[in-house]
């Protein structure tokens, strides 16, 4: 059975018991897991702890966390940062101390995935052992029986032995048949790479094609987890292509043609690889650019497989790098590309092909040319501010039009003569930034801390690398290096290490103490001010952002629009008339809050999930707006919310003139000031036509009952849909959300639908009110079933 089935069935009694958020959570899992959505899925864990506590699904915690360590070690490529959750939770299951886990729990399947990303021919025993533990023990008709069948496939893959694995994959296949049950996609994705091994390339393509054409050509087109398998499918198609296209058995355009973007592949760590290895081969064909901006992809990539134990892959990805790197002489990129592959091989076992692969890249490095500098070091970084696209930042748009890999390896042929020089050190943090390998910037900077550990330039010019890098360690050894010699160094390091760990409240104290180090400084106001609304102390954060204001020589409109939030989320209302005033803004005069009926807005904000969401409202003041759209129960906010918005557009507005005057602005959410107080409910039937709907909502605004709609008669592309009356007549959806006071009477709201509504001459359902209620679910069930809604 496979693990979408397995949750449809514990999914039905839940819905009709009326769990629905829970029944959500249980479905959102696997699916969020297959797209790396990890964070997300530790956002459905409340639901199940209070689904524990009354017991109406004991095991819903333990799932919730099987799939979010899956998510790590899947999606996300998780390596040996995982493995110490993964063991505590193989020894809760295995010595029953944990909770209570559903046979969909197998954390044997979390370690195999584990070692593999760490280095699976490495672990090809270790794996083995984890398999035939649990294997025998499982009947075929159990969810995680494929899991561990595709498993041990793959280790026999690892192991040279992908004969052997096809023909045990056909042998469990069989066994599943038997038992009345369906391999699913994943199985041929198996038998697909054990082809790809054994050089097999056409026929691993008419596996591809046979997997869509049948296994993917039988499921429901919105079931879940379909995206990930055809998002694998195409993948491993551009991989194959790419291939063959390097051998000339396919015309380059075919392979071209399949290849993915590149963000696709950035938003699926385990996607990478297929990625990589086709353009790697399309590179050689001369189709695909070699250029910087490939390289910093590679870099980015690779230095994220070391990051989270990938070993193995890390060691893959960094040679990759290194030959193109190597291809285009890029001298610095690819001496960290070989260093990191060097640090991965020493971590790998059963690697003799991957060594002579980096012996290899190290010849090709060793026969490029030297660089030659055009002007003496000392007038390196002029010479290079008077060309095009000069000292580009890692979010400066004008890095596009400069060759950095170039200009670093200058850069670093400058500092080979003069190693202390400071403004070299700092030009080669920026590149590395833009290169995406700060951490090698960092470790040309260290010696000159280490040298003067006094000197605060150098330690801010270290520091900005190891927070690019992202460098926690780096951080912690920079601050005890400082502790003495330069305590605002020492401080700001161990801030923004705090930061990076989430620890907001030691951030705001290391904050704290670089203000009194520093009573001029901006920095650490603005930054514990950022930190302060995180915290959501906005008293604070006002304080700190006035201080900036008024220390500022020539304060910026963006210092004073940060005071116009805080002050406006501290309901300080004298303080943001006085600089809507100062920005040019009119609004009415008073003491209160501002509300003043504004243009329309979108804002976007992040649900209890984790999941990001957009909302339309209606500007209220500076700063704020009073959200108009009804939203589901669960949503971070919801119709009449009133909320706090960043003011700084996050997208430019449209080009066209008609466009724009059309368009709402999109800006992030702050905090929300006041909660509108309101439960929400959906409906569903068929559309009764535009005059009438427009009274019947018309009614229900009156009421109190604010409506939403997300289709209707009159909706196009994706939003328009369409129901099959009993008699085969095809007919537009009318579908939305329709919101009532939480303290106010939804049996007062069902009896409005059907007084609104049971003249129509087709039904409107709304399935969750009238069982919330208590009503007869009767007529609504046979309008979905009758009507296909």
């Amino acid at each position: 059975m496979d693990i979408w089935r397995w949750v449809a069935r514990q999914v039905a009694p839940l819905r009709a018991a009326g769990h629905n958020r829970l029944a959500v959570a249980l479905v959102q899992a696997p699916e969020l897991a297959a797209r790396g959505q990890t964070q997300r899925i530790e956002g459905l864990l409340a639901p199940a702890s209070e689904s524990a506590e009354t017991a109406v699904l004991p095991w819903a915690g333990a799932y919730l966390r099987f799939w979010a360590l899956r998510s790590r070690v899947g999606n996300r490529q998780h390596g040996a940062i995982a493995l110490a959750d993964i063991n505590t939770m193989h020894t809760e299951v295995r010595t029953g101390e944990g909770p209570m886990c559903p046979e969909i729990v197998c954390p044997a399947e979390l370690v195999l995935l584990a070692l593999s990303n760490m280095d699976g021919p490495g672990h090809v025993v270790e794996r083995s052992a984890q398999v035939s533990q649990q294997i025998d023990q499982l009947s075929p008709d159990w969810p995680s029986f494929a899991a561990l069948s595709q498993g041990y496939a793959e280790i026999l893959i690892d192991d040279d032995r992908p004969e052997e694995a096809i023909t045990y994959l056909d042998r469990q296949a069989g066994r599943v048949r038997a038992a009345g049950e369906q391999t699913g996609p994943y199985y041929g994705l198996a038998y697909v790479r054990a082809l790809r091994q054994l050089d097999r390339h056409d026929d691993a393509l008419r596996a591809l094609d046979h997997l869509e054409e049948t296994t993917l050509g039988a499921l429901p087109a919105r079931m879940p987890g379909r995206d990930d398998v055809q998002r694998r499918v195409r993948f491993e198609r551009a991989r194959l292509l790419a291939w063959q296209a390097r051998t000339g058995s396919v015309p380059v355009e075919t392979a071209m043609e399949a290849l993915p973007g590149v963000s696709e592949a950035e938003a699926h760590p385990d996607l990478r690889a297929a990625w990589a290895e086709a353009v790697e081969n399309l590179v050689e064909l001369g189709r695909v650019r070699n250029n910087w901006q490939l390289g910093a992809v590679l870099t980015g990539w690779s230095r994220y497989c070391e990051r989270v134990g990938a070993h193995r892959r890390a060691l893959e990805m960094s040679l990759i790098a290194a030959r193109l790197a190597a291809r285009r002489g890029a001298r610095w990129v690819g001496g960290a590309a070989r260093a990191r592959a060097e640090r991965a091989l020493r971590r790998v076992r059963r690697a003799d092909d991957l060594a002579a692969d980096l012996a290899e890249a190290r010849a090709d490095a060793a026969a490029l040319a030297p660089v030659e500098l055009p002007v003496p070091p000392e007038q390196l970084l002029a010479h290079l501010n008077e060309r095009p696209g000069a000292a580009p930042a890692a979010d400066d748009p004008a890095a596009a039009a400069a060759d950095v890999e170039t200009r670093a390896d200058l850069v670093v042929a400058a500092l080979a003569v003069r190693e202390d020089d400071l403004s070299l050190l700092a030009a080669l943090g920026q590149l590395g930034g833009a290169l995406r390998q700060p951490d090698a910037a960092a470790e040309a900077q260290w010696p000159r801390v280490a040298a003067d550990p006094s000197d605060e330039r150098a330690g801010l010019v270290l520091l900005d690398s190891l927070h690019r890098a992202e460098d926690a360690a780096g951080m912690a050894r920079l601050a005890r290096a400082t502790e003495t010699a330069n305590p605002k160094i020492r401080h700001w390091a161990l801030a923004r290490a705090a930061l990076l760990a989430g620890d907001l409240g030691a951030c705001a104290r290391e904050c704290a103490r670089l203000v009194e180090l520093d009573p001029a400084g901006l920095g650490a106001r603005r930054l514990g001010a950022d930190v302060a609304a995180r915290l959501a102390d906005w008293p604070t954060a006002q304080r700190l952002r006035s201080e900036v204001l008024m220390l500022s020589p020539e304060p910026r409109p963006a210092d004073r629009w940060a005071l116009v939030v805080a002050a406006t989320a501290a309901r300080d209302w004298t303080t943001v008339r006085a600089l809507a005033g100062q920005l040019g803004l009119e609004v009415p005069p008073g003491t209160g809050p501002i509300d003043q009926r504004g243009h329309a807005v979108r804002i976007r904000f992040t649900d209890e999930d984790g999941s990001p969401r957009q909302a339309y409202g209606r500007r209220t003041g500076p700063a704020t707006a009073r959200i108009v759209q009804v939203l589901p129960n669960g949503a971070a906010c919801n119709v009449n919310d009133v909320v706090v918005f960043d003011p700084t557009p996050l997208e430019p507005p449209p080009p066209d003139e008609e466009a724009r005057r059309r368009y709402a602005p999109l800006y992030r959410h702050v905090t929300t000031l006041e909660t509108g107080g309101y439960w929400t409910y959906s409906y569903k039937g068929v559309w009764p036509g535009k005059d009438i709907w427009t009274q019947a909502r018309a009614r229900l605004a009156k009421a109190g009952y604010p409506t939403w709609d997300t289709a209707t008669g009159e909706s196009t592309g994706p939003r328009a849909r369409t129901a099959v009356s009993p008699d085969g007549e095809r007919l537009p959806v009318l579908a939305g959300r329709v919101a009532v006071p939480t303290d106010g009477d939804p049996a007062a709201l069902d009896r409005l639908l059907h007084e609104l509504t049971d003249p129509w001459p087709h039904p409107l359902t709304w399935l969750d009110l009238a069982r919330e209620i208590g009503a007869d679910l009767t007529a609504h069930e046979q309008a979905v079933l009758g009507y296909g809604l």
